[in-house]
């Protein structure tokens, strides 16, 4: 395997996979997430009228997700989940996108400021 470079498939559209996996390269990747939405996101947008669909935007935007070995932690929409009307926290047992460790994250709800 003398240096080639194989395509990965990054949202949909294969490329050459030339950089090396760093946190600051997956913050960068996670960060651009947020300007798109995942199928589900696009589905129950189209569906649902725009205020309720404004409303589960927010709403899962304000529940997050965190790493409990690097604390690293990023909201359901943001990830590609809906979360919304939701009550209580939770814990699952998952791959962090950016330690890359199979731990448990903690969801929680951040309130907004007032």
């Amino acid at each position: 395997m003398s240096g080639k470079k194989f395509p990965t498939l990054m949202r949909g559209v294969a490329k050459l996979d030339k950089t090396p996996k760093t946190p600051e390269s997956i913050k960068k990747i996670l960060s651009n997430r947020g300007e798109t939405m995942s199928w589900i996101q696009k589905f129950f947008k189209s569906i649902l009228p725009k205020s309720w669909a404004e409303s589960m935007e927010a709403d899962s935007r304000r529940w997050f997700i965190k790493c409990l070995k690097c604390n690293f932690e990023q909201s359901y929409w943001d990830m590609g989940g809906i979360r919304w009307k939701a009550k209580g926290d939770q814990k699952n047992f998952m791959k962090c996108t950016n330690c890359g460790e199979r731990s448990w994250h903690q969801s929680y709800k951040k309130e907004p400021e007032s």
